[in-house]
C-alpha cells in the first residue's frame, strides 16, 4: 500500500494587509521555475520516478480556489517518508514565500477572508471551470476560497475500492469530529466545522442543476458496490466539463449525464462550447474521457483512477459490462483500471506538528479494512449521516441518538492502530496517531482549541499559534 497527502494552508500577508492576491503567487511559481521546477498557470511541479503507474508521480505546489497554498507529495510506502517530503517541501515553500512577505497557517479556514462577492473576485484563483460553474450552473463558489483541507491518499486493489469508499463515507462524520480545525471565528464558534456546509451551500438546490447536490458532501444512500459508485459519478447529475486533446476544456450545452454522453451521442458528436472563448465545436465520446470522469465528484471521500489505454472497442466493452453489472463489471474494471486510489476529503487542514495524523488514521483503516467495514456497518447509514451533521456543531464530548461520540472515535482509532501494525512499520507509524489520542483524552478537537485561543487572545493569538 502506497500513501500520499495533499495539504492546503491558508496564505496571508505578514504585514497585516490580509489574504494573498493571485499575482503574488505568480512570483513564487517563477522562483520555482528558476530552480528547475516545471511552471504552470496555478503552480509548479517536479516529476519523480514512477515505477508503479501512479496517477501523480510528482511533487507539486499550487493554489486551488483562492489564497490556499497546496503542497502535494509523491506516493511513498511509509508515512515517515511522506513526512520527510512534506517537511522538505514546506521548508522550501516557506523560504520562497517569505521573500514575498507571505506566511502560512495550519488552519482549516482562512481567518482573514469572508464569503462575500467582493472578496471572492479579489482573491480567487481565476479558472475557466469555476467561471463556467458560476455562469452556467448557478454555483455560488465564493465559500470555497476560505476553506483548507488535508486530503489523504491511499492506493487500493480494484476489488476493494467499493468497500473502502463505503467505509470512508460512513465514517466521514467521525473524521470531522476528530480532525476539524475550521471553526466559524466570525460568529464566536457557533459552528465548529465550516467546511462541509461551505461545500453544500455553493451548489444550487433547485432548477436544472439541482442534481449537483450529489457532487458534494455525502450520498443520500450508501455506495457499496462498483455499480452504485459509477451510477453516482456517471448517471446522477448533469455532466461537468471535459478536456479534449486539441481544443482544451469544453462543456456540452445539452448537459447530458456522463453516461448519456457516452452512450447516446448524436451522429458526428455532441455540440460543445470551448471554455476559453465560448466557441462552438463538436466532441465525440472517447475512451480517454473516462480518466476525466472521477474528479467532478467532490464528496467527502472519492476514488481517483487511471485507465489502461483503450479505443472504441474498449468503450463498447465498458457499456456492455456496466449494463450487465455484477461479475461482468468487476472483471472489466479489474482488467482495465490501471490504478485506483482513495482520496479522503473530510479532514480540515491540520495544526502545525499534527499534519500526518489523519493520514495515519486513513492508512490504518484501509490496512484493516474488514474490521473497519464491520464497524461502519454496525449502524444504519442514516445514523452516520446524522453524525456528519452533528460534527459541524456539537462538541466531541456529546451524544448522537444516544450514542457516545468519544466511544466511537476511540474504537475507530483503535481499528486504525491495528491496521498500522499490520502494515509492518509500527515503529515508524504508530506515533503519528498520538495527536488523535491527545484529542480524545481531552475531548477537544483542534477547532475547540483554536476557539479557546480566539476567546482569550483574539485572532492574533490564533495566528501566532497556527503559523509556520
Amino acid at each position: 500500500m502506497y500513501v500520499s497527502i495533499e495539504a492546503e494552508l491558508p496564505a496571508y500577508m505578514r504585514d497585516g494587509s490580509g489574504p494573498v492576491l493571485p499575482d503574488r503567487f505568480q512570483r513564487v511559481w517563477n522562483r520555482l521555475a528558476d530552480a528547475g521546477w516545471t511552471r504552470d498557470a496555478f503552480g509548479a511541479h517536479r516529476d519523480v520516478a514512477n515505477p508503479n503507474g501512479f496517477i501523480k508521480a510528482s511533487q507539486a505546489v499550487s493554489t486551488d480556489a483562492g489564497p490556499l497554498y497546496e503542497i502535494a507529495t509523491s506516493p511513498e510506502r511509509s508515512i515517515a517518508a511522506i513526512d520527510d517530503q512534506l517537511t522538505e517541501l514546506r521548508g522550501l515553500s516557506l523560504g520562497l514565500l517569505a521573500k514575498e512577505g507571505i506566511g502560512l497557517l495550519g488552519c482549516g479556514v482562512h481567518p482573514f477572508l469572508g464569503p462575500t462577492d467582493e472578496e471572492y473576485y479579489r482573491y480567487r484563483t481565476p479558472r475557466t471551470a469555476y467561471d463556467y460553474a458560476i455562469r452556467e450552473r448557478g454555483w455560488t463558489h465564493k465559500t470555497m476560497v476560505a476553506i483548507a483541507a488535508t486530503q489523504e491518499i491511499v492506493d487500493l486493489v480494484t476489488d476493494e475500492a467499493p468497500r473502502a469508499i463505503e467505509v470512508m463515507h460512513r465514517l466521514a462524520g467521525l473524521f470531522i469530529f476528530l480532525c476539524r480545525n475550521d471553526p466559524d471565528f466570525r460568529r464566536a464558534g457557533t459552528i465548529l466545522s465550516v467546511r462541509p456546509k461551505a461545500w453544500r451551500d455553493h451548489v444550487p438546490t433547485e432548477g436544472k442543476f439541482a442534481g449537483d447536490k450529489v457532487k458534494v458532501w455525502l450520498p443520500e444512500r450508501p455506495v457499496d458496490s462498483w455499480e452504485s459508485y459509477l451510477a453516482l459519478l456517471w448517471d446522477s447529475s448533469p455532466m461537468f466539463v471535459l478536456g479534449t486533446k486539441n481544443d482544451g476544456a469544453v462543456y456540452v450545452p445539452e448537459h447530458p449525464t456522463f453516461w448519456h454522453f457516452l452512450t447516446e451521442a448524436p451522429e458526428g458528436g455532441w455540440e460543445a462550447r470551448r471554455m476559453e472563448d465560448g466557441g462552438e465545436c463538436r466532441i465525440v465520446p472517447e475512451w480517454s474521457h473516462l480518466d476525466q470522469s472521477d474528479w467532478p465528484y467532490m464528496g467527502l471521500a472519492r476514488l481517483r483512477w487511471k485507465w489502461r489505454p483503450g479505443d472504441a472497442a474498449s468503450l463498447e466493452g465498458l457499456k456492455t459490462a456496466y449494463r450487465a453489472g455484477g461479475d461482468a463489471l468487476r472483471g472489466f474494471l479489474k482488467e482495465n483500471l490501471r490504478k485506483v486510489v482513495l482520496e479522503n476529503r473530510s479532514a480540515a487542514a491540520a495544526p502545525p506538528g499534527e499534519e500526518l495524523a489523519s493520514l495515519a488514521l486513513v492508512a490504518g483503516l484501509m490496512a484493516n479494512l474488514p474490521a473497519a467495514l464491520e464497524f461502519a456497518r454496525r449502524k444504519p447509514y442514516g445514523f452516520w449521516l446524522e453524525i456528519a451533521l452533528a460534527a459541524e456543531m456539537q462538541p466531541m464530548d456529546s451524544r448522537v441518538e444516544g450514542t457516545c461520540i468519544a466511544a466511537l472515535l476511540e474504537e475507530m482509532v483503535w481499528i486504525a492502530e491495528i491496521g498500522l501494525k499490520k502494515r509492518g512499520m509500527a515503529h515508524e507509524e504508530l506515533g503519528y496517531l498520538a495527536p488523535l489520542k491527545r484529542r480524545l483524552h481531552y475531548r477537544l478537537s483542534p477547532s475547540e482549541r483554536a476557539l479557546a485561543l480566539f476567546r482569550t487572545g483574539g485572532m492574533d493569538a490564533v495566528v501566532r499559534r497556527l503559523s509556520y
